[in-house]
């Protein structure tokens, strides 16, 4: 799905498939790319609507849906769980299960997405331990 996405005085299309996360903020709707970019969505988008055209992205919370190759690790407990991504750290809602995303960070430890993967393989034990 393509978006048409602006920030500061730039207006380009992208694909949902570039961002890591996409959050929605008071009114607008914010994609993050990988490196960390925001992108606002165009002006009647919503996560919902998102959501229903891109199974593929994980929802965390009614306002936050992540990229399952850039989700890190989860910690806290069951009212204050955190999803760990590659570009910051959400709540997730307690209406929601949190193996999913357990899961999903273990595949991208295991799979070496990322170059430092030693680092995330601890933080994701430090984050099994306190379940």
């Amino acid at each position: 799905m393509q978006l048409k996405c602006s920030r500061k005085r730039e207006i380009q299309m992208i694909d949902h498939e570039a961002f890591a996360v996409i959050r929605a903020d008071s009114k607008y709707v914010m994609g993050i790319m990988p490196n960390g970019d925001e992108w606002f969505l165009p002006h009647r988008s919503s996560v919902k609507a998102i959501a229903a055209a891109a199974p593929e992205l994980m929802q965390a919370s009614h306002s936050v849906l992540v990229a399952r190759e850039h989700v890190v690790g989860v910690s806290g407990n069951s009212k204050h769980r955190l999803l760990h991504t590659t570009v910051g750290e959400y709540r997730i809602s307690r209406l929601i299960p949190h193996q999913p995303f357990v899961a999903a960070a273990a595949v991208n430890a295991s799979a070496a997405y990322w170059p430092n993967c030693q680092r995330i393989k601890s933080s994701q034990r430090d984050a099994a331990t306190a379940l």
